[in-house]
């Protein structure tokens, strides 16, 4: 195990040069570091693939006895040894786990036992003996799919939260605490388990709403009622929607009041008031929900009015299925309608008074994620959505919705620009079924400038997407120079597997309508970070009363080489609930250190720690209130 975060602080004391800064809090400073600098190159590299397959080097090669399966994955530290471990899981198998049978595994991070450096990691399969697929029956191989990381207990590690991804799950939704060492205990049964009726989860987010310092779930539900479990320690949850606002009596569909079937769940703080909000990306082209948190734990839908429940686009008339109608109630449709394209009809089926209407013209979404793509301030958005060929333009694609709200003003419209004018326009396939599921902002070549990688569906033909923003804002497609497009990638972990500070990836496939029908773990190393001046930065909330202690929801302003970034901890997010480590990585470019850096924590008081000449290039943690940045070196 490498020294402690504290231990390194005080060998590293009384280095460097003095520090410029302290946080609000009133404290000694600390001293520190010495500067380390690196020297990136003027653009990324052409003449070689930006990321290198290891799947096999990292131990997860298919063997006689060894088969590791993923369509998702969660990257975080299970055992506080500083490296990432991993859970992966098939999302939509129902059943329990059995020897001979397994879609669900805990993966740790570990030294390479054949390298005498001891510098190589592998990943070694310890599911069986970890707990993780505990049930209260004692049989054991628990189902579920989506599984989200937090400290529920607020002792120090990372417990998780798991739901099936069926409602004929034999398993309810759980919660399993762990011990520090990525050894996991069912935790007391609780309203979580109880309260409702059986669900399924396509997602999940955990969150602190209401900003005690415990933190809450809201799953994915489809069909049924919105569910929000507060979170009352050690673990135990206690329904709470109807307090909190939600819905518990089904509405109708022209309104937007309906219960519609939520594919992907993300919490965030959308207008910036400290109190974390959250975004729901419905499927069957229903419109996309935006709660809003009032800052006391009551939520209010507003997706129309600020532009994320759909496109502003209700031109139905090259809708295949609607041609098909046309042509078969003569004297129905206006006579300008074009026939349906030959051999197509009969059709999926159109209903007149239900297809036409603004509800049933959105998109088939799967996740959205947020995050300050432009580098304002404020957290913008992108959908990720399945646009079938035959449908036309009135499906919502995937695409980029900018938070152009004036600084401290009220949260305005989002405005979506399209995928021309932002670069994120692909030439369609020849069948036109663009199978979307999940969209991440992250810093791959760590220039300062967040990049979209995008995973796709099971579609022939899709693939992982890699979108790399130029310094005029706009993306421009890598995925084939990047090396990072292995086909039909469905949901993936970015986090830095190596520990030089950039971003690797960790994909699961899904390959359901193959010939081949596999959902492989493959892992990818980051080949062009390296060079870029990083910050890797730990945030420990105080714990209940204050901020929870995995910083779950903590915003991040990070200024360098005259520009600030934000960031926010992510308790999961989108289709399946993927996680891409609780520490977050700031791309520093040419810039050594960090001039200022900002921490909002997720509490009540939406206390502020803020410091200066915070060191890059090292493994940086903060605890609320700290008087200075602790730091150890990166390997």
């Amino acid at each position: 195990m490498r020294p402690s975060f504290a231990a390194v602080a005080l060998a590293l004391a009384g280095c460097g040069e003095p520090a410029t800064g302290s946080p609000d809090a009133a404290g000694p400073d600390l001293a520190p570091p010495p500067l380390i600098c690196r020297t990136p190159p003027p653009s990324p590299p052409t003449d070689r693939p930006w990321f290198t397959e290891v799947t096999a080097e990292m131990g997860l090669q298919p063997t006689a006895s060894f088969t590791p399966l993923a369509t998702s994955v969660r990257g975080a530290d299970l055992d506080g040894d500083g490296w990432p471990d991993l859970i992966a899981t098939v999302a939509t198998t129902v059943g329990r786990d059995t020897p001979g049978s397994r879609s669900r595994f805990l993966l740790m991070n570990r030294p390479d036992p054949t390298d005498p450096t001891g510098r190589r990691r592998v990943f070694v399969d310890t599911t069986a003996s970890s707990g993780l697929l505990s049930t209260r029956d004692g049989a054991g191989g628990r189902s579920f799919g989506p599984a989200n990381l937090g400290d529920l207990d607020n002792d120090g590690d990372l417990d998780v939260v798991v739901c099936s991804a069926s409602d004929m799950s034999p398993d309810p939704p759980g919660a399993l605490l762990n011990d520090g060492h990525g050894h996991f205990t069912l935790a007391p049964a609780s309203e979580l388990e109880t309260a409702a009726d059986a669900f399924e989860c396509a997602s999940a987010a955990l969150f602190d709403y209401d900003r005690d310092g415990l933190l809450d779930y809201w799953p994915a539900t489809f069909g049924v009622a919105p569910l929000l479990f507060r979170g009352t320690g050690g673990g135990s949850f206690k329904y709470v929607s109807d307090v909190a606002g939600l819905p518990v009596v089904d509405g109708n569909d022209a309104d937007g009041t309906s219960f519609r079937q939520t594919f992907g769940v993300t919490a965030c703080d959308v207008d910036g008031d400290g109190a974390p909000d959250v975004l729901l990306a419905d499927y069957g082209r229903q419109w996309n929900q935006l709660w809003r948190n009032d800052g006391h734990g009551h939520f209010t839908e507003q997706a129309m009015p600020l532009g994320v429940a759909a496109d502003d686009d209700l031109d139905y008339s090259d809708d295949q299925s609607y041609r098909c109608w046309c042509a078969a109630h003569p004297g129905g449709c206006p006579a300008s309608v074009p026939a349906p394209l030959a051999g197509l009809c009969p059709d999926r089926g159109w209903v007149p008074g239900v297809d036409d209407q603004p509800w049933r013209l959105g998109g088939n979404n799967f996740s959205i994620a947020c995050g300050d793509i432009d580098n304002d301030g404020d957290m913008d958005l992108m959908t990720a959505t399945i646009r079938h060929w035959d449908v036309g333009g009135s499906s919502d694609p995937s695409e980029l919705l900018l938070n152009d709200s004036p600084p401290g003003g009220p949260l305005m419209k989002f405005h979506r620009p399209g995928n021309m004018a932002t670069g994120l326009y692909r030439v369609e396939k020849g069948d036109w079924n663009e199978g979307d599921m999940m969209p991440v902002f992250a810093d791959v070549d760590l220039d300062g400038r967040k990049d979209i990688y995008l995973t796709s569906s099971d579609y022939p033909g899709d693939h992982g997407w890699l979108w790399r923003q130029k310094p005029d804002g706009t993306f421009e497609d890598v995925t084939t120079l990047s090396g990072a497009g292995q086909a039909e990638i469905h949901g993936v972990a970015l986090i830095d597997l190596d520990g030089d500070g950039d971003l690797d990836l960790v994909a699961g496939t899904s390959t359901a309508r193959s010939v081949a029908k596999t959902n492989a773990l493959r892992v990818y190393r980051n080949d062009i970070g390296q060079d870029s001046n990083v910050l890797r930065l730990r945030l420990v909330g105080g714990g209940a009363g204050r901020a929870n202690r995995s910083a779950i929801g903590a915003r991040v302003e990070v200024t360098a080489g005259g520009r600030t970034q934000v960031q926010e901890v992510s308790g999961g997010y989108g289709h399946a609930a993927m996680q891409h480590d609780l520490v977050l990585t700031f791309g520093l470019g040419a810039a050594c250190s960090v001039d200022e850096l900002v921490v909002r924590w997720p509490d009540a008081a939406g206390s502020v720690d803020r410091y200066h000449d915070v060191r890059a290039n090292y493994r940086v943690e903060i605890q609320q209130s700290a008087p200075a940045p602790t730091y150890a070196p990166l390997p």
